[in-house]
């Protein structure tokens, strides 16, 4: 009975606390902008297998507690987990009403919670061991999910190679030394079943290329460059003012805190917004350049088209590339627009910005 109230109050709770005003409206928007986040019909075989590896991993942590703390883990962790899990399965079986529920209220948010304890069940066996009573099953169950993370979606690596060494290193080492604990004797606690864990994730890590050590940067946008291009831009263009800009180059709108007319990145949720956002989209080249980087609609268009896009929507500035500038700059200065800010000869920034004469 319990567990039965605390599960409808965790669907009532993301009921109540939806990610979007219309809920209709934000499966839309998983469907098509952002599937890896909350349309799992999409993740194919190998990506929802991950997937429930990790939380399955978060079912291990059950085993580090006391019998006494157990039932605490199954109102909070276990109830998040099996949620997440039903709430997935679901929508990757296009389950009828509760496959898009899953989606509208966006259950996937679970997962905040999952991560941090699937790495405490990484290392489950390891402590088990520790403590001189990890089981065959324990240590087998830990390394059939761990691998089934890591061999089939973890950290994309895409040479098989790679990913059979790294495959060896996270799990096979791990498992032979925690397998060799489990099947001697306990001697007194040693810690070096979860030393050995710890290595071999952080050399794997190394050779997948997804550890490097550098400073700590929180900036939001950390290229000098970009920022000191933006700066450039902000004392040009004043406050209040739109600009005519490639929509998949959505850091323009940070590093120069002035409006763009649309980009690929700040994607309403819903409503009236949504559908606007979708006209904008249309006419600046479709929404098949924000899922596909290599289609490059609007780079295409040419200098009565950039004219006539920026007269609908009142943008009086416009940012190019150097290689469509130079496409498009004869006929745009036709049509009274020059240019204010070339780029920096030195740098990574290659962008072009014009303007518009009153009298043009």
């Amino acid at each position: 009975l319990a567990a039965g109230a605390a599960l409808a109050g965790t669907a009532l709770g993301l009921v109540l606390r939806p990610v979007a005003a219309n809920l209709s409206d934000f499966v839309v928007v998983c469907n098509t902008i952002i599937p890896y986040h909350c349309a799992a019909q999409t993740w194919g075989i190998r990506g929802l297998l991950a997937f429930a590896g990790i939380i399955g991993l978060s079912f291990l942590t059950f085993l580090l507690l006391e019998r006494g703390n157990r039932s605490n883990w199954l109102g909070t962790l276990g109830l998040a987990a099996f949620g997440l899990l039903a709430g997935m399965t679901a929508n990757a079986l296009s389950f009828p009403i509760f496959g898009e529920l899953a989606q509208a209220v966006n259950v996937y948010r679970l997962g905040v919670v999952i991560v941090p304890f699937a790495v405490w069940g990484i290392v489950t066996p390891a402590i088990r061991a520790v403590r001189g009573d990890a089981s065959l099953a324990i240590v087998g169950a830990g390394g059939a999910l761990l691998a089934a993370y890591f061999l089939l979606d973890g950290w994309s690596i895409g040479n098989r190679f790679l990913r059979g060494a790294v495959l060896i290193i996270v799990v096979a080492i791990p498992l032979a030394v925690m397998w060799l604990k489990a099947t001697r004797k306990p001697s007194g606690p040693s810690w070096w079943p979860i030393s050995a864990t710890a290595a071999t994730f952080a050399i794997a890590a190394a050779i997948a290329g997804s550890f490097v050590i550098r400073p700590l940067n929180i900036e939001y946008v950390p290229v000098a460059g970009l920022k000191e291009w933006g700066s450039q831009v902000a004392e040009v263009v004043p406050v209040g003012s739109i600009m005519l800009a490639p929509p998949g180059s959505h850091p323009i709108r940070q590093v120069t805190g002035r409006a763009t007319i649309v980009d690929c990145k700040n994607v309403p949720y819903g409503g009236d917004a949504w559908t606007e956002w979708r006209a904008r989209i249309a006419d600046l080249g479709g929404l098949q350049q924000c899922l596909d980087p290599r289609v490059k609609t609007f780079r295409g268009f040419s200098a009565v088209t950039l004219d006539r896009i920026a007269q609908k929507y009142s943008a009086k500035y416009m940012v190019l590339s150097k290689s469509h500038f130079a496409e498009v700059v004869v006929e745009l200065v036709r049509n009274g627009w020059k240019v204010v800010l070339y780029p920096p000869k030195e740098g990574s920034v290659n962008a072009v910005l014009l303007v518009k004469n009153s009298d043009g």
